[in-house]
């Protein structure tokens, strides 16, 4: 299996400036940083279940009743994540449990659609985006929207990472820690 790392990525694209992910062979992954479902296993299954996936982690997530054991080897299992994807997505679900357990019993209770008629999100999904999604996103890098794929759940194009795929002009500054928060300081402080 391939080592994916982190790299600081400029690119520019008729769509603006962009952070990104790079594989070992330095093809874009997606946008934003890496995280641990980047790696084309992962990136297979959002691909895969683009339309079903949703549907899927809700069933992952009423495992928790049973404990994160359980919640795991659901997204391993069946899903297909790898385990330190699923290790993702089971901190979202037990976040989802701890901060959304009721608005998200009554949006499955009520077999609410993903999006109201207005598009915007049910009450369910916007609870997990405001109170659990950014630390999911930084956990797993990889996501659908940051990969560019329609999903089950309406977003604004706005929302959608839209430079996957397309010509880009790729510049690549390779920076140590120290060096990156050094400059960092000079811009920030």
């Amino acid at each position: 299996m391939l080592k994916y790392f982190l790299i600081l990525l400029y690119f520019t694209s008729v769509t603006g400036s962009y952070f990104g992910c790079l594989s070992d062979d330095m093809k874009l992954m997606h946008c934003g940083p890496c995280g641990h479902c980047s790696n084309t296993q992962d990136i297979g299954i959002y691909t895969k279940y683009n339309d079903t996936l949703t549907r899927y982690a809700t069933h992952c997530g009423l495992v928790s009743f049973f404990g994160k054991f359980f919640i795991q080897k659901c997204f391993e299992n069946y899903i297909g994540f790898t385990k330190n994807c699923s290790t993702c997505w089971t901190k979202n679900v037990i976040c989802d449990y701890e901060k959304c357990l009721g608005v998200c019993i009554n949006s499955v209770i009520r077999n609410e659609n993903n999006n109201y008629k207005n598009n915007s999100l049910n009450k369910c999904l916007q609870c997990d985006e405001t109170n659990c999604g950014p630390d999911f996103v930084d956990c797993a890098g990889a996501t659908r929207r940051r990969l560019g794929i329609k999903t089950d759940i309406r977003r604004h194009s706005y929302e959608m990472c839209n430079i996957i795929n397309k010509e880009s002009s790729i510049h690549y500054v390779f920076l140590s820690a120290p060096i990156f928060m050094t400059l960092l300081s000079f811009f920030l402080f």
